[in-house]
């Protein structure tokens, strides 16, 4: 299950996108230089995507701001050293070996900040991958905030999910420094994405039936069961069969199956006309058929966009430019 974990600053990319930047700011208190709101909302959200990741089972965490904020670090990095100019006169020069070895060490940066999954070679496709990535936020989204006062510091955290339709639920902890509580704070976490994740996919499905005997004769005996199949406490499907034999009682099983609505239609089940809305907007999420994040792989061919010499689906190119 994607996890989109943001740090909900004003400075931000997620709260730029959704917010207005001038007056929506949730942290208060951390002051200016090394201890700012800004680039301590940015190193707490990088520690409590780590936090969740060894905490949280079956999740797949999704950072933004942090994610954003490295992109435009490695950029002010790689100007300062000479690095974009020397890329600019290997590109004016024609140097095709010169410009695979500059190439190399940008790309080590990237990996050293850990964003070398953004495709940084297309500014396009940069931008698209970046609000791709947005999107994860509807699967389920982990907002921080955090406070300072002569108490010391308190982070909390509001989990939410607009598809399994959990309005935010929020859990905080307090410390002496900035980072600290973070991994008490994603155990509380933990729990609230499990029963997001328990109600988005369902991990487990009850197999209910119950059967009469139809047909005594020797040479044709056969019996009617009713099968109920139950996922997250609703039905979700049921109808007799006719069984050969002599088969009567009732039998109950479980069976470990995502079998939820959207589980269901990510294996390419028909859920019924009235979710294709619903079907749209997880085919945004999610490639069809298939868990591969779209934010990850924009046309769903396997490649990751960072690789991919063709990474958008097609007739989706910006206008007049190709990848």
């Amino acid at each position: 299950m994607p996890v989109c974990v943001v740090s909900d600053h004003a400075d931000g990319f997620f709260s730029q996108t959704f917010f207005d930047q001038a007056t929506h700011s949730n942290w208060e208190g951390f002051g200016q230089g090394e201890m700012s709101d800004f680039g301590k909302a940015m190193t707490i959200e990088m520690e409590m995507a780590a936090a969740l990741a060894k905490t949280a089972p079956c999740v797949e965490l999704v950072v933004l701001n942090s994610y954003h904020t490295a992109s435009l670090v490695v950029e002010t990095l790689a100007e300062q050293s000479g690095l974009t100019q020397r890329i600019q006169d290997a590109l004016a020069a024609g140097d095709s070996e010169r410009l695979k070895e500059l190439y190399a060490e940008l790309d080590k940066l990237f990996e050293r900040f850990g964003i070398q999954d953004l495709p940084w070679r297309n500014p396009d496709l940069a931008n698209d991958h970046l609000q791709q990535r947005l999107l994860s936020c509807a699967t389920a989204k982990v907002e921080l905030t955090g406070k300072s006062d002569a108490n010391g510091f308190t982070i909390s955290a509001e989990t939410s999910s607009s598809i399994a339709e959990m309005p935010g639920q929020t859990s905080s902890a307090a410390s002496s420094a900035p980072e600290g509580g973070i991994e008490e704070l994603a155990k509380k976490v933990a729990g609230e994405l499990a029963l997001i994740q328990k109600k988005i996919f369902c991990t487990c499905q009850e197999v209910l039936e119950r059967c009469n005997v139809t047909n005594f004769d020797l040479a044709n005996q056969e019996s009617e069961c009713v099968r109920i199949i139950t996922c997250c406490g609703q039905v979700t499907k049921e109808g007799p069969e006719k069984v050969k034999g002599l088969t009567f009682g009732e039998t109950r099983k479980h069976e470990p199956k995502c079998c939820s609505p959207i589980a269901r239609s990510r294996a390419g089940e028909q859920v019924g006309e009235e979710d294709e809305d619903d079907r749209r907007i997880m085919n945004e999420i999610w490639c069809p058929g298939t868990w591969n994040l779209r934010g990850a792989d924009l046309d769903c061919d396997g490649i990751p966009n960072a690789k991919d010499d063709t990474p958008w689906p097609p007739g989706e190119e910006p206008p007049g430019k190709k990848p």
